[in-house]
């Protein structure tokens, strides 16, 4: 259950997608909170693999990194807000790699800074290169963002919690952190 819907809190266009913190698996109720159902809200090139539990606290994220992209970018931008449940700290990550499915760029970005107003911010990509100066041409990219980087089932939330979504309206759910994103684009300076 990586917690992920749209927002109309946005930078341009129509939506932003929201990332969110959140214990509300499949058998979590207003007093039982399984920590395996803990987990921040993630967006991601790749496949989710994962599952949950509907028995109990068992469940599990599987993520399937990448997608194909021949290219490689220098940096990837975006616009975001971020609103940290106490000290919490959002993560992106970036991955390109080769044909042999070896990470040949990377780059990331941590912050727990609250901005509620939107702030564009720069994730520089580095290659090492497997020899002289040769870096193998990139067969994918992997781009992750997820709204809190304590690790699944240690995701910070409160119970309980009054949230709004654009697309079901005002609950009471078990949430924590929230990361909007928007605007992304790569750059490619070489």
């Amino acid at each position: 259950f990586p917690a992920v819907s749209y927002s109309t809190n946005k930078h341009n266009g129509n939506y932003s997608a929201e990332l969110r913190n959140t214990a509300a698996g499949p058998v979590n109720t207003s007093s039982t909170v399984y920590n395996s159902n803990e987990v921040a809200g993630m967006l991601f090139t790749g496949n989710y693999t994962g599952t949950t539990s509907t028995s109990g606290a068992n469940g599990e994220i599987k993520i399937d990194e990448g997608r194909s992209f021949t290219v490689r970018p220098t940096r990837l931008r975006f616009w975001h807000t971020y609103e940290p449940y106490g000290t919490d700290t959002y993560e992106v990550i970036v991955k390109v790699f080769d044909s042999e499915n070896k990470v040949i760029g990377a780059g990331n970005h941590t912050s727990s800074v609250s901005t509620t107003t939107w702030e564009e911010v720069s994730v520089d990509i580095t290659y090492t290169p497997t020899s002289a100066d040769y870096v193998p041409k990139a067969a994918k990219i992997y781009v992750f963002f997820q709204s809190s980087n304590a690790g699944q089932g240690n995701v910070p939330y409160e119970k309980k919690r009054k949230v709004t979504l654009a697309d079901y309206g005002t609950a009471t759910t078990h949430s924590g952190s929230v990361l909007r994103i928007d605007d992304l684009s790569l750059d490619y300076n070489k």
